[in-house]
Parts: structure tokens; C-alpha cells; sequence
């Protein structure tokens, strides 16, 4: 059995990068870093699911238009009330890039951390991370938008 491998300094940069833009949040420790964890975590999910997409050959239209399919499908057989209540009520939405859809779960999670803390805005003035450009980490060559960026080796 392999032991997972054991933080480096780029796994330490990043920490640092979020626990500043955190700073001032009036979040404490634990909750500053189960969010550092969360945004992790959601952005190694949404990366394999990028690489993985891009490794069946369908363009993100494909693929979306085959997942809404698939939900309306579910929701109209009947098993998944839930659901069909859900897509019933809600109104029709623009089509969002996934850049877009990406920027915007991390800010409801960023906002979300934030909702419990007196004063509940985002720190020290700001937007939260997605919202400021920062971007999302591993993001291809090319598709980078970031304004603020996390310290690199040479810094």
C-alpha cells in the first residue's frame, strides 16, 4: 500500500495564496482551511472531469446537451420527484462556459464560509477568489485569466 505523498512547497504556496485572500475574513483557522479544502477538492474533481471529457473526443456542447437529456429523462420517469420538482420550478437559464459554471460554484462556497461571520462579506473588501479573477488551479495553458496570482518559486 502507497502512502500519499506528503505536502511539497507548492502544496505549501497554495495554502498560503488562499489563507491570505482569507485573512480578515473573520474566519477561524478550522474554517479557513476546511474551506481551503473544499475549493481543493472541488477543483481536482472538476479537472478530472475537464480531462476526462476531453478524452472521449465530445466537445463540452456534446457533453452538456447529453447530461440535460439524461436529467429531463429522469425527471419525467417518475422516480425522481425531487428532481422533476426542481426543473419544474425552476426559470430557463443562459448557457454558461464552463470557465463560467466553475467561477461560480467557488464563489457560492467562498460566500457560503462567509455567511456565518459577523459581517459576512469577503475579505479585506474584496470578491471572493472567483470572482476576482484568480482563477482556477491546473487550469490548461492558454485559458488563464488570473489577475492575482499565487506566489511561484521565484517569489
Amino acid at each position: 500500500m502507497r502512502r500519499p505523498a506528503v505536502i511539497g512547497p507548492n502544496g505549501l504556496r497554495y495554502i498560503e495564496y488562499f489563507l491570505g485572500l482569507l485573512s480578515g475574513s473573520g474566519l477561524d483557522t478550522t474554517a479557513k482551511l476546511e474551506l481551503v479544502g473544499l475549493i481543493n477538492g472541488f477543483a481536482i474533481m472538476y479537472g478530472g472531469m475537464e480531462a476526462t471529457l476531453a478524452s472521449t473526443g465530445a466537445s463540452p456542447d456534446q457533453h452538456q446537451a447529453a447530461q440535460v437529456a439524461a436529467i429531463v429523462s429522469a425527471a419525467a420517469s417518475g422516480q425522481y420527484p425531487n428532481l422533476a420538482a426542481a426543473l419544474a420550478a425552476s426559470e430557463p437559464s443562459r448557457i454558461r462556459d464552463t470557465d463560467e459554471m466553475y467561477d461560480s460554484v467557488v464563489h457560492r462556497l467562498v460566500d457560503g464560509a462567509l455567511a456565518g461571520v459577523p459581517g459576512g462579506s469577503p475579505p479585506r473588501g474584496q470578491h471572493s477568489p472567483a470572482r476576482s479573477g484568480a482563477g482556477r488551479p491546473g487550469r490548461p495553458a492558454g485559458r488563464t485569466r488570473r489577475r492575482c496570482r499565487p506566489p511561484t518559486a521565484s517569489t
